[in-house]
């Protein structure tokens, strides 16, 4: 994860063996575009940024798309195979295609929104979200 928005701001784990319990973690000033920038340079290199993905999907919930029906079809699309891992499981779905996706969806938001808040990600996976999308105006 190469943002520098998104900061992991506590982690409990098991002393023992490290493994990861609860993090919790502070999205400042995180523009929509730049999301979109850093998830796409990740995924050409073959790398799936699980953490950021799910953070754009929820920060899209938010988003009008200039086409609704595609807008949401590729949406719906690219949640399923977050929620259901399906780009672990098929040979349909993997890093090229989540890529022309994210790029489709990317063309249909018309304009650049915020992201701010906080997320908690829980050892099963388990994601309580605080985070707000808004409008960037420029003055």
């Amino acid at each position: 994860m190469s943002l520098e928005e998104l900061v992991s701001i506590e982690r409990i784990e098991f002393e023992t063996s490290k493994e990861r319990i609860q993090e919790t973690y502070v999205v400042v000033d995180l523009k929509l575009s730049k999301l979109f920038k850093e998830i796409l340079k990740e995924l050409k290199k073959d790398i799936l940024p699980l953490l950021d993905i799910e953070i754009l999907l929820y920060a899209l919930k938010s988003v009008p798309f200039t086409d609704e029906v595609v807008g949401a079809h590729l949406y719906e699309q690219l949640k399923e195979c977050m929620l259901y891992q399906l780009y672990g499981k098929t040979g349909e779905w993997n890093c090229k295609k989540i890529g022309t996706c994210l790029k489709k969806l990317r063309s249909l938001v018309l304009y650049d929104y915020m992201v701010e808040g906080s997320l908690q990600l829980s050892y099963d996976d388990k994601i309580e979200w605080d985070l707000m999308v808004s409008l960037i105006l420029k003055v």
